[in-house]
């Protein structure tokens, strides 16, 4: 089994190394494993050490299927990375768009699922993934955050959770 529990990209000098992986053979520890990633960021988008840190993850332990809420930045950010990292028959992206249209980002989707309020397609991710994602733009949880909101939904639910602040060091939760 990989060790996941140590943050992959642990001082700057790494960045450009971890960012630049080539595709991804999509890594299994059985054939019948399959993987879903969910995905929550911040509005601002992904910082390039956020970028580093997911995209290490991702290429880590190779998923099927990605799971995100089509808005613009963080999930925008994700959702590129995802495209260009896996070969496209290998995977599956799952989209939960929101039924406020100002800031969705109309990403292709394999699968885009029926518009819904932020708070209920939120649920939705976390309902369909094995581990989320998040990329907060703060180190420190908050109250009006859609990304913390997802986060403590995500905690409620025991699913494993890897937390990718903007300005700090990576780290897990609900890890076993």
């Amino acid at each position: 089994m990989i060790d996941l529990a140590e943050d992959p990209i642990d001082d700057k000098s790494t960045l450009q190394t971890k960012s630049l992986l080539p595709a991804h053979p999509n890594y299994r520890e059985s054939d019948d494993a399959i993987i879903q990633i969910g995905f929550t960021g911040t509005q601002l988008g992904m910082n390039e050490t956020q970028w580093a840190r997911v995209h290490h993850l991702l290429y880590t332990i190779g998923p099927d299927t990605f799971v995100h809420g089509d808005c613009l930045g963080a999930d925008h950010d994700f959702h590129r990375m995802v495209r260009q990292t896996f070969e496209p028959e290998a995977i599956d992206i799952i989209i939960y768009p929101p039924d406020n249209t100002i800031k969705r980002a109309f990403c292709d989707g394999d699968i885009v699922m029926d518009e819904a309020p932020y708070l209920v397609r939120n649920q939705s991710i976390i309902d369909a993934c094995d581990i989320l994602i998040a990329t907060p733009a703060e180190e420190t949880e908050q109250r009006r955050s859609g990304t913390w909101s997802t986060i403590r939904k995500a905690r409620k639910s025991g699913k494993p959770i890897y937390i990718v602040p903007a300005n700090a060091k990576a780290w897990w939760e609900n890890q076993e």
